[in-house]
């Protein structure tokens, strides 16, 4: 064929196709069912072939009926709203790390009470935007400035706002300047107390319960704390102390035995104590004091309060403790001080760390 002609028939076809277009696809789709094949869902509704059309056409070419389902439309998707990301959310997220056992109960309300407390401090209040304050970096020179001379103090606020921090999605991309920060207030604190242990002079342990038993009656919380540290020197482990065998904190009169289960000390687990014995004198006290005021507890009052009251507090209580123990030539003492370390549940590293010489 001369391309002249060829060109007039292609330019026919094309003709043809624009004036049927609808037309000759329909005749394709037909054929493709007739072929077995199913169309798109949106060609039958196009060109309006129904299931029943469809079957019959199939039934002509002997295969098997079919059921089709209309298209669906695509729903319109919602845009989800952002999170708020409020004081209500950041304590739901430290809950939900304490649920599934991430951490402790006590260190997360230490992190949102430390959180909180330092935001509405420094000036971010409820109805603050956390994300833009925590972005303006205000609450790093706060605490900077605030606790200057307390390297121990801002490092332990700073663990808290790095915590946070880190576990809220929302707020991952702040975690450079607020690591930076803590972890220059971790150096600081770690010269700060070696600094502290070489020149830091503590009052002897005996010299502390001996000013308390006279100033207290023998009957008193806080006699009876002392005299129970003098024993055991664990922490802040002895608010939830009872007299309720059933109990994990507890103490038994009978057996004349303490036992503890739940620690304070959030940075690892310890082995529980299990039945340690208590000396008599100890026993005796306690009894006493039951027998002036019935209760379930072993201490009346908040642990806090007891040690407000005696002038002291547990990080006096325990440095003059070991200090005294293992004073002169008694840190040589192997026995003695695996002993000690054992009741006040520390390594041997941080037993050395306690150590200040004696007024």
């Amino acid at each position: 064929m001369p391309y002249t002609d060829k060109k007039k028939s292609t330019e026919a076809v094309a003709k043809h196709y624009a004036a049927n277009k609808d037309e000759v696809l329909k005749k394709r789709i037909i054929s493709r069912i007739l072929e077995g094949k199913i169309p798109q869902m949106k060609s039958l509704e196009k060109f309006e072939i129904t299931e029943d059309m469809i079957n019959e056409m199939r039934a002509e070419v002997d295969l098997e009926p079919i059921s089709i389902k209309p298209a669906r439309k695509k729903a319109k998707t919602k845009a989800k709203a952002p999170k708020k990301i409020d004081f209500n959310y950041i304590h739901d997220t430290i809950n939900s790390l304490v649920e599934k056992n991430k951490i402790t109960e006590s260190s997360g309300d230490g992190y949102y009470r430390n959180f909180k407390r330092l935001m509405s401090e420094s000036g971010c209040d409820d109805d603050c935007n956390l994300v833009e304050y925590l972005e303006s970096e205000k609450i790093i020179k706060y605490i900077n400035d605030k606790y200057s001379d307390s390297p121990n103090t801002r490092h332990t606020y700073l663990t808290a706002i790095l915590a946070v921090i880190d576990n809220v999605d929302e707020l991952n991309k702040f975690h450079e300047p607020y690591y930076k920060a803590w972890n220059d207030a971790k150096n600081e604190k770690e010269q700060f107390n070696i600094q502290r242990q070489l020149t830091e002079k503590v009052e002897k342990f005996s010299s502390i319960k001996d000013r308390i038993e006279k100033d207290f009656s023998n009957t008193s919380d806080e006699v009876l704390m002392i005299n129970l540290y003098d024993e055991i020197t664990v922490r802040n482990d002895f608010g939830d102390l009872t007299f309720n065998t059933e109990d994990p904190n507890h103490i038994d009169l009978e057996e004349g035995t303490i036992t503890l289960k739940n620690f304070k000390k959030t940075s690892k687990k310890y082995d529980p104590i299990i039945n340690y014995k208590l000396s008599d004198k100890l026993i005796n006290l306690l009894k006493k004091s039951l027998e002036k005021k019935q209760r379930d507890k072993v201490f009346i009052k908040t642990m806090q309060s007891i040690f407000k009251k005696a002038k002291t507090g547990i990080n006096q209580i325990r440095h003059s403790k070991i200090s005294e123990e293992l004073d002169g030539e008694h840190i040589k003492d192997k026995d003695k001080r695996e002993k000690l370390r054992e009741k006040m549940m520390h390594s041997s590293a941080t037993q050395i760390q306690y150590i200040r010489s004696l007024k």
